[in-house]
């Protein structure tokens, strides 16, 4: 394994819920943001499954053998979509100067500017769905046993904290991939645009205590 992977999933940090559980989580190596974009196309192939039979209804009386040949056409276009189709999302990422935001003179404000990333790097760092894959994945590595439904049962009554919790796993894992290793080899994105906002969200969270 390369060796700044090694060094990342080495890496090992802590975090206590507000319910006062202590969860362990270890940092992600190249096999987790594989693992991760590929639960990410599952999930967008699966909303455009929805998303084109949801509205079978207004195409009026249909047969059930009419209904069972439109969900095979969804389920089959839905199959053929690559990682590579996926659109590309358009996030506010803070302005940077010598690794700190730039903020507005008048109002002391973060400046931002919207930016381009790709879909699985806004997934991962931007949804819930996406937040919470990359916590079960991190708190994997210490705990093989623990599923998905663990993790989400876990963060049920503290929504509020993953957030926080998903920061904390990208923060002992990006600074050790480098620019050559997992985000770049898998297409993420996060030694850049993810991380420059999650490093802006945690500085905001020390100023104001939220």
């Amino acid at each position: 394994m390369n060796d700044h992977l090694e060094s990342t999933t080495r890496r090992i940090s802590s975090h206590t819920l507000s319910s006062g559980q202590k969860i362990t989580l270890h940092g992600l190596g190249l096999q987790d943001y594989v693992a991760a974009r590929e639960e990410c196309l599952r999930q967008y192939r699966r909303s455009q499954i929805s998303t084109w039979t949801s509205n079978v209804d207004l195409l009026g009386e249909l047969s059930d053998q009419d209904r069972q040949a439109l969900l095979r056409d969804a389920i089959e276009r839905a199959s053929a979509v690559t990682l590579e189709d996926l659109p590309k999302k358009i996030i506010d990422l803070p302005v940077m100067k010598n690794g700190q935001p730039v903020r507005d003179k008048t109002t002391g404000r973060i400046t931002t500017q919207r930016r381009e990333v790709e879909y699985t790097a806004w997934w991962m760092s931007e949804t819930p769905e996406g937040r919470l894959f990359m916590t079960w994945l991190s708190m994997r590595r210490g705990d093989p046993e623990l599923k998905l439904e663990d993790a989400e049962q876990l963060f049920n009554d503290a929504m509020n904290e993953l957030e926080t919790v998903a920061d904390q796993v990208g923060e002992i894992s990006t600074p050790q991939l480098g620019k050559s290793s997992a985000p770049a080899a898998t297409g993420a994105q996060t030694e850049t645009d993810p991380t420059e906002k999650r490093r802006a969200r945690k500085r905001r969270r020390r100023q104001t205590g939220h």
